[in-house]
């Protein structure tokens, strides 16, 4: 059972910590930069998230991702909120370009800013856009050395010249809060399992959405339930 190393944020903390545990993996959520060396040296990855964001957690994200290079272990990014605050774009940016990163996992909204370098608090739809503007935002993702997991009703997994596609899930899943977060967590616990980066992504986009089908009926509380239920059989190789 590999150690994932999360920096998470207090909101979906407990939630990502039950769906890494019942996947196959091991999370480890310390702040502590005094503990990061010694927590590397076991780990098979590190997870960035960029949720509840200030000065203070910045210093900890950047000393977490230098001991991370030391120890020669992939790092992931998720974006949470960059579309909205101009500032958290800016940390997110910092961190691209000091530092080699294996994958970010964002939704449509954060990867657009994310790409092109700008908040837009409305939103943003593929559909709505010139078609020359989707073209490009498709080729620079293809042609990144990252991979990205766009999260969203279908999510697309992009880099390094290879794209795909994981459709299904419950509409629900968007009214859980951390989802998102758990996702990225999960795409960690499969590249410490030896897995691609891309299939890692491939991958626990797939799980999380076979995990939250077929429940709805009893509402959002129980489907949280099933989902960590349901991660415990399909992460079973990673045990």
């Amino acid at each position: 059972m590999a150690i994932i190393h999360i920096i998470n944020n207090a909101v979906s903390r407990a939630f990502v910590a039950d769906g890494v545990l019942a996947y196959g993996g091991a999370p480890m959520m310390t702040e502590n930069p005094l503990e990061f060396k010694a927590i590397h040296q076991h780990s098979g990855a590190l997870l960035i998230n960029l949720g509840m964001m200030d000065i203070h957690k910045k210093q900890i994200i950047m000393k977490a991702c230098e001991s991370a290079v030391e120890a020669g272990i992939p790092i992931g990014i998720d974006p949470v909120g960059i579309h909205i605050s101009p500032w958290r774009l800016e940390v997110f940016h910092e961190i691209m370009s000091k530092f080699e990163i294996a994958y970010v996992k964002g939704n449509q909204d954060e990867v657009y800013c994310g790409i092109f370098g700008m908040c837009n608090q409305k939103g943003i739809s593929l559909e709505a856009m010139r078609h020359e503007d989707v073209e490009l935002f498709q080729s620079k993702l293809l042609d990144s050395g990252t991979i990205w997991l766009v999260s969203g009703e279908r999510d697309f997994i992009v880099g390094r010249g290879r794209c795909g596609i994981s459709e299904g899930g419950t509409p629900d899943l968007r009214k859980i809060s951390g989802a998102g977060c758990l996702l990225g967590a999960l795409v960690a616990v499969n590249i410490s399992s030896g897995m691609s980066t891309f299939d890692a992504a491939l991958k626990a986009s797939s799980d999380l959405k076979q995990s939250s089908e077929g429940f709805t009926e009893r509402g959002v509380g129980t489907l949280k339930l099933k989902i960590i239920d349901c991660l415990g059989v399909l992460g079973g190789s990673n045990v």
